[in-house]
């Protein structure tokens, strides 16, 4: 599962898409196997703050999932669900690991295997700095309406997204498996702190050739975090060496003794923390002057953030926006200085309470208190852990136990690679050629520098602590401002890293009971669920998706009729998801844009009507459905394609009123109307808008729209779009004069 969770991390807006319903069966069939598990022998009883973690992240999966259904509509009830299931995969696998990781040898392995894949995060980004990203670059300054094609993104020229596309390719740096930096900054963050807090604990233990090593491999999981330029990734790291630091002066003075060798690994300890700080000062103020200057405007960029989230909330404080509809129902509250529509908070808590509501966020409190209270009560002593380590060598040694790890890890990719190939859903070649060798050469240099671990200087709780408990930290601060719970390949590594600091009980030994102890319940309730998972998401989005890419081949070779049967097909296939009903609209158009057919118009039509059906809070399909009804208004000239453009858009302002694109193309279809009142009015507020937040972005010159007049053939290959400024410049001032005219004409009556 961690191996996969590497290659497919569902960044971004993936999970919504249902990009992680697979992860969600591995997760359950999981969580299924290690609760039906029997109790090993002479296991310590689990406290109640130790139950109540269970309790509690279940309860906050169901929640979700409840609230996924309550708010759809006006949500979308297909990303609603398909978020909710990540929801309840974060608790089948949270809880999960809590019950597998409880001896010190898988605690071990699952670090290794959490560094092996920072590395192989940590390579992939390099390469695209240096070889991929530049090689994009010349193809798009070579031909960027091409590059924008095999992207598929639409963003004409010397619009605000072809301007963002760009800022990013050139600037943006790299991403590695993931669709953002910030992400990738948090996975390198956490490989960083376990590789650099292990490094420092064994570090006496090490030959020199290791020491060198281990030093070359931690620096250099420093670089690609710095070229994603991750301010927050970078200040987590601070803090997280602050914490390591105060984690060895606390075994420092407990112990209360003048031990040369703690003198010597509190030295290293600082030496460490006075080098990460000294890299941290040279990258503000050697690297570019932008991306230290922009700091605080990014920082107020997210208080705009949680701001609109908490007016949201409060509107709907039960059950939130619900999974998966924060991005559709943001915009009703965005602050109309803010530069861009997000798609979450930027922050876990009010990703949280913007899912589920207030009882979601006190769900998720009540999951910190029990946490950090079975930190604190869930302890060993140092004799009777060293005894438990003995007992372990004796019953299952390191080698032994590793060797489940890596057959199950290497089963796991070369099924990747085999699925890739099959499915043409492959990893990125060229870079796993090296990626994957540098995170396998890590793994083992650092399985054997770990096995060198001492019972006797600190003991091994001691020792998971600090390797865990400072990229913890870190990466929690991280999602504080960039990020959330929602992408797996970024929860995951935290709800590890947690479980191994909180197992479901103390483990004496490794004796398990006999088979005939396995438990019931969990292998029905997980079979109910992973049916449940079946029949609900994955095969109505998979069905569906099929017949929406075999119905683009048929429109490919111009067999319209086949290809709006394909699209019907579709959407009787998945009755939740609107993104078939939006391609039949856009299959109909075209039709009607050929052949102006009343029988083509009226499926038009419903198609319409049934697409924003399913997801009527989304002010971003509203737009696109708008434009049809404005095209055909360019093509044929009829009013009645008008007036539904208008209802349209309309409501897209209601959805979105800071949009000055909506703004100026809602003024655009007032004056056509002959209502120049609202013309100027809509006019006015639309440059207003455009000049808040002083951003380039936002400029109408870059905002293009439809130019809502009868064009006749001209109209017939696609939209005619003029920017924005130019076409309300001369409308504004036209509609003024005629506004003046008549006012003069009523004071003469």
């Amino acid at each position: 599962m961690l191996v996969y969770i590497a290659f497919f991390t569902s960044d971004s807006v993936s999970v919504e898409r249902g990009d992680a319903l697979w992860t969600a069966v591995l997760g359950l069939v999981i969580a299924t196997i290690s609760w039906s598990l029997p109790r090993p022998k002479d296991a310590g009883s689990p406290s109640r703050w130790s139950q109540l973690i269970d309790a509690a992240m279940i309860s906050l999966a169901g929640w979700i999932m409840l609230a996924a259904f309550s708010t759809s509509p006006p949500g979308n009830l297909r990303q609603a669900t398909n978020e909710a299931w990540w929801w309840v995969t974060a608790a089948a696998l949270f809880t999960s690991m809590r019950r597998l990781l409880v001896d010190d040898h898988s605690k071990r392995a699952a670090l290794v295997l959490l560094v092996g894949a920072s590395v192989m995060q940590s390579v992939h980004a390099m390469h695209q700095q240096w070889v991929s990203l530049p090689r994009t670059l010349a193809e798009y300054r070579a031909d960027p309406d091409r590059v924008l094609q095999l992207a598929q993104i639409d963003a004409p020229e010397s619009s605000a997204a072809r301007m963002v596309f760009e800022n990013r390719l050139i600037d943006g740096g790299p991403t590695g498996a993931f669709a953002l930096a910030n992400s990738l900054a948090a996975v390198l963050v956490i490989g960083y702190l376990v590789l650099g807090c292990g490094f420092v604990i064994c570090y006496k233990n090490l030959s020199p050739g290791m020491k060198l090593g281990g030093a070359a491999i931690t620096g250099w999981m420093f670089v690609p975090l710095v070229y994603t330029h991750s301010r927050s990734g970078l200040f987590a790291v601070i803090i997280g060496v602050a914490v390591l630091t105060i984690l060895l002066l606390s075994v420092k003075w407990s112990r209360c003794g003048s031990d040369k060798s703690r003198s010597r690994l509190l030295w290293r300890c600082s030496l460490a923390s006075l080098w990460t700080l000294i890299a941290a000062f040279a990258v503000i103020v050697l690297g570019k002057a932008e991306w230290t200057a922009q700091a605080p405007a990014s920082l107020a960029f997210r208080f705009q953030y949680w701001r609109s989230t908490w007016a949201m909330i409060l509107d709907r404080p039960l059950w939130g926006v619900g999974p998966g509809n924060f991005q559709a129902i943001y915009p009703r509250y965005r602050e109309s200085t803010a530069i861009e529509s997000i798609a979450e908070p930027h922050n876990f808590f009010f990703e949280t309470l913007a899912a589920g509501g207030f009882v979601a966020a006190f769900l998720l409190i009540v999951l910190a208190i029990a946490i950090v209270m079975t930190i604190k009560t869930q302890t060993m002593s140092k004799q009777e852990h060293q005894a438990n380590h003995r007992e372990m060598k004796e019953d299952l040694g390191p080698d032994e136990i590793g060797r489940w790890w890596w057959l199950g890890g290497g089963c796991s990719l070369l099924l990747i690679w085999l699925l890739g190939l099959v499915t043409g859903q492959s990893p990125d070649w060229e870079s796993q050629i090296f990626s994957v060798p540098a995170a396998l050469v890590v793994m083992f240099l650092s399985w054997r520098a770990t096995s060198v671990f001492s019972p006797d200087a600190i003991t091994c709780g001691q020792r998971f602590g600090i390797v865990t408990l400072p990229a913890m930290t870190a990466l929690l601060l991280h999602l504080v401002v960039s990020g959330g719970w929602s992408v797996p390949g970024i929860a995951t590594w935290l709800w590890l890293l947690i479980a191994i600091q909180v197992p479901r009980y103390p483990l004496r030994n490794l004796q398990y009971s006999e088979p005939s102890s396995f438990k019931i319940a969990p292998i029905v309730v997980g079979l109910a669920l992973l049916a449940t998972l079946r029949w609900m998401s994955i095969v109505p989005t998979e069905n569906a998706g099929a017949l929406i890419r075999r119905a683009m081949y048929a429109e490919s070779h111009r067999q319209g009729d086949r290809a709006a049967d394909y699209y019907e097909q579709a959407i009787m296939a998945d009755p939740w998801s609107a993104e078939a009903a939006l391609r039949l609209s856009q299959s109909y158009l075209g039709q009607a844009m050929r052949q102006p057919d009343h029988i083509v118009r009226e499926k038009w039509q419903r198609a319409v009507s049934l697409t924003l059906g399913r997801f009527p809070a989304d002010p971003a399909l509203m737009r696109i459905v708008a434009i049809q009804p404005l095209h055909l208004y360019q093509r044929f000239g009829q009013d009645a394609d008008l007036q539904l453009a208008e209802q349209l858009f309309s409501r897209a302002i209601e959805a979105s009123p800071t949009d000055a694109a909506l703004a100026a193309q809602y003024a655009e279809i007032a004056e056509q109307f002959g209502d120049d009142r609202l013309a100027v009015s809509e006019a006015q507020r639309a440059i207003r808008l455009s000049e808040l937040g002083e951003n380039m972005e936002r400029r109408l010159w870059m905002q293009p729209i439809l130019d809502v007049r009868p064009l006749g053939e001209a109209a017939a290959t696609g939209p005619i779009l003029r920017p924005a400024s130019e076409l309300l410049e001369s409308q504004l001032a036209v509609s003024q004069n005629q506004l003046d005219t008549n006012g003069v004409q009523r004071e003469n009556e």
